[in-house]
């Protein structure tokens, strides 16, 4: 007789898929979220369905948040809708104790990103510091982003100056735009999310040739991840350990490095406060944008 036939079984999925939204497109590329849900289906070994919500950086305000409405398990946002989100599903909202560390010079093993200010490579000699960019066209993606919007102004005030600073804005609508539009000499400047720069930059190989970062202003706490409440106590804390643990998988960690993520550390929402005292000391200043894409 002939060898026998082995049939090897695949591991049943467990029961109740999950939902996983995302809010940092199109910052950050699609294809990031969509191998963080494939790493969190392997090693819970469920079902997770991917939603990308390009138009706001948090819930939309005006309609019912996901948790409070039970549309959304996990969800990834910007730490500006943190505390509203907080407020408005309260009890069905928590933080999940594990955050993102990303590839970065400043970065010393943190949960951490940076204000990235980027010229032109063209430009070196003309902006060789910030304040030579004083009068000059700059870039930012929204007013709810703590690294192109809530930081400039932070620094700005601490120069003793204010939004009258350069000569026309642009709001971009996102960080991969701002990028865009140094690159093709739209604007002269802009702040952009260390995180979405790095990404781009080992992407496109003319962004990693003709953008320069003149100055990395931070640290900022990154992106928070939160979980739905009603999910169990145990699948809360397999969806932390799972994270937490995946710089220790050979199959995983070279994936997840293609876009610069190192690996998972753990994080509190106390580590959120710097930020907000950031936002709160520029909170009568004003980026006013003359155009919008």
């Amino acid at each position: 007789m002939g060898d026998d036939l082995i049939i090897r079984k695949e591991k049943p999925m467990e029961e109740g898929s999950l939902r996983l939204l995302t809010y940092l497109t199109p910052s950050m590329p699609t294809e990031y979220f969509t191998l963080l849900v494939q790493y969190l289906e392997t090693k819970l070994n469920r079902h997770i369905y991917l939603m990308v919500e390009t138009r706001s950086s948090g819930p939309l305000a005006d309609r019912p948040d996901p948790f409070s409405a039970n549309e959304a398990d996990i969800a990834i946002l910007s730490s500006t809708e943190l505390d509203n989100l907080f407020q408005k599903a309260k009890g069905f909202v928590n933080l999940i104790p594990a955050a993102t560390f990303f590839a970065h010079p400043g970065a010393n093993n943190r949960p951490v990103y940076f204000s990235d200010v980027i010229i032109h490579k063209d430009n070196r000699d003309k902006y060789k510091e910030f304040h030579y960019l004083h009068g000059a066209k700059w870039a930012f993606s929204s007013k709810t982003s703590v690294s192109s919007y809530f930081r400039p102004l932070y620094e700005l005030k601490k120069m003793g100056q204010n939004a009258n600073y350069f000569t026309k804005i642009f709001e971009t609508g996102s960080h991969t735009k701002s990028i865009e539009m140094v690159l093709d000499h739209t604007v002269d400047g802009a702040a952009v999310d260390s995180i979405v720069l790095g990404i781009q930059k080992k992407m496109n190989s003319e962004i990693r040739d003709k953008i320069v970062i003149l100055k990395s202003w931070g640290p900022i706490t990154v992106h928070p991840m939160v979980i739905n409440t009603r999910l169990s106590s145990d699948l809360q804390r397999d969806i932390s350990e799972c994270l937490l643990n995946m710089h220790s998988d050979p199959e995983w960690c070279p994936q997840f490095s293609k876009f610069n993520l190192i690996k998972f550390l753990p994080i509190g929402i106390e580590d959120y406060s710097r930020d907000e005292e950031v936002r709160k000391g520029v909170s009568e200043m004003r980026l006013e944008s003359a155009v919008y894409y």
